[in-house]
């Protein structure tokens, strides 16, 4: 399986949200964290602000993952919505989302990329074997955040 990962452009968005909806339906839905960030005219003006960027996946000329990502700070990166479509998991492909976002960081002497994750959805370890550390957990009525931190060198 060959794919490839790239920076989004506007034309890929729609794609985004169908395969990021596709890939977090379950649990998201049945415990109401869907937000209004995946509608598309949130998702094309923060786009076109230059707000967030997005890297995409491509298998096949479709978009199979992709990941967002801001410069929320001086030499930092925040990123969320990291998704694979069910069908592509396991195939290395949101380690090469996170790896490719790690490359622009160190291009642009970034230090430091967050992420918040759900504890709920079992993902700690997965980012722990990318190096991120636990910061900060947060519990909420429904969730427990863990704030994870990746220094880059």
């Amino acid at each position: 399986m060959e794919y490839k990962i790239r920076k989004a452009v506007f034309s890929d968005l729609k794609r985004i949200i169908y395969t990021t909806k596709l890939a977090w339906k379950v649990p998201y839905n049945k415990l109401g964290f869907v937000n209004n960030f995946n509608k598309q005219e949130n998702l094309e003006s923060l786009f076109l602000e230059k707000k967030i960027e997005f890297l995409v996946a491509i298998l096949n000329d479709k978009i199979v993952g992709s990941l967002c990502y801001e410069y929320s700070k001086e030499k930092e990166i925040y990123f969320s919505k990291l998704s694979v479509l069910k069908k592509f998991r396991n195939k290395g492909i949101a380690t090469a989302l996170t790896s490719k976002l790690e490359s622009i960081a160190k291009k642009q002497k970034i230090r430091k990329i967050t992420i918040d994750i759900m504890e709920e959805k079992f993902l700690l370890p997965f980012y722990q074997g990318l190096g991120f550390k636990s910061v900060k957990k947060t519990k909420y009525v429904n969730h427990n955040e863990i704030s994870m931190v990746k220094l880059i060198k």
